[in-house]
């Protein structure tokens, strides 16, 4: 199982979602994924977090999870995050 933590709202409510992007996310791992409007990044180990719990991205800075869920075909845990 992997653990997905996505920055999508940060991203997309910029006005320039691809430059925002390679600004300040590229570097540390991040995916870009504008068919589906997703920014990611995957870590490959099983990381369990709760809803209003507090994390920090190396070099990003602190979020909040947001929103989670489980995608049972991919066999991911995906996480919403929101600046703190």
């Amino acid at each position: 199982m992997k653990a997905r933590f996505n920055l999508n709202q940060e991203v997309f409510l910029s006005d320039n979602p691809k430059e925002y992007y390679e600004k300040y996310l590229k570097d540390y791992g991040f995916i870009f994924d504008l068919k589906n409007e997703d920014v990611y990044k995957e870590i490959d180990k099983p990381i369990f977090l709760n809803i209003n719990d507090n994390v920090e991205l190396k070099n990003i800075g602190f979020y909040s999870i947001e929103e989670k869920y489980y995608d049972v075909e991919n066999d991911f845990i995906s996480y919403s995050l929101i600046e703190h």
